[in-house]
């Protein structure tokens, strides 16, 4: 992929102020730009970026993309998110219409980011006591010491999957991604994930298209001191889940990117994002960092 690879259990104050936004949908709004905003010292939101109705292929079953982005920001450089995981899962409206399934996403699989080594230095030893009677008492003691060296790489991972959940039958609904931190280098995870989401829908029987809806979990673990300062430990129940996202097939495509004709044959991962920390150099443009400074 040309673009570096480009989560959410939030919560956030335990008095219900400041800490956590609910997105709702106004009346009839479908597609809603704004997934999730919640957070204080440490930052969550949801942006859904691109929308794009159509056909997998032009005589094949309809489909849609959705280009989804999830940002994990802390304020301060001392508070880090640890792990995230960003569920979403998708059902009709129309109980009578064959459920959304996912075909594919981006990014796909188990991948791993910044890799580090970390050199473990194993120490072993022994001693031996020895007693030679109760007249002539002499001890004999051996001691010895090996070390070892091994090394274990540690990295920041990012996995995605597609899933069945929320109903025993049917084709996979849901797309679940997750992210951890490099364990040596206590880092964080990556601050944008950026994912892609191919779905195939059903028609009602009547040849029109049916709405359908998206909810959207997230969960994260923070740093001992990110926890404490935003209650997290023991709140998330009480945060009321946002509304899930509407999907009407007929309003027009956010994008060119993709063709509407053939969803199907689409690159997902060129279209997918990772990024950790963006370097601000100098906020005139067309300015070059110094080397002297």
């Amino acid at each position: 992929m040309s673009n570096p690879l480009p989560t959410f259990q939030v919560v956030l104050d335990p008095e219900g102020e400041g800490g956590f936004l609910r997105y709702q949908n106004a009346p009839g709004e479908v597609q809603r730009r704004h997934l999730v905003d919640r957070g204080n010292s440490l930052v969550v939101q949801g942006e859904l970026v691109e929308v794009v109705h159509g056909k997998l292929s032009p005589s094949g079953d309809d489909g849609s993309i959705l280009v989804t982005d999830f940002h994990f920001l802390p304020s301060k450089n001392s508070r880090r998110f640890k792990y995230a995981a960003v569920t979403m899962r998708f059902e009709s409206d129309d109980p009578s219409v064959a459920d959304v399934e996912v075909l594919d996403i981006a990014p796909k699989g188990h991948q791993s980011l910044l890799p580090t080594t970390k050199t473990v230095e194993l120490t072993r030893s022994a001693n031996a006591n020895i007693s030679s009677g109760t007249i002539v008492n002499a001890e004999a003691g051996l001691g010895w010491e090996l070390k070892e060296s091994t090394e274990k790489q540690h990295q920041t991972t990012l996995s995605g999957t597609i899933r069945l959940e929320g109903r025993p039958y049917g084709g996979k609904n849901t797309a679940r991604w997750t992210m951890s931190e490099n364990k040596s280098q206590k880092a964080g995870i990556p601050t944008l994930l950026r994912t892609v989401t191919l779905l195939r829908r059903k028609q009602k029987k009547e040849g029109q298209v049916a709405r359908f809806q998206a909810e959207v979990d997230i969960k994260c673990s923070v740093d001992f001191a990110s926890s404490l300062e935003e209650g997290m430990d023991g709140l998330f129940g009480r945060i009321p889940k946002d509304d899930a996202v509407i999907f009407d097939p007929n309003q027009p495509p956010t994008t060119v990117k993709f063709s509407t004709e053939e969803l199907a044959k689409q690159n997902l991962s060129e279209h997918c994002a990772v990024v950790t920390t963006t370097m601000l150099y100098d906020t005139v443009k067309g300015d070059e960092p110094d080397s002297n400074s």
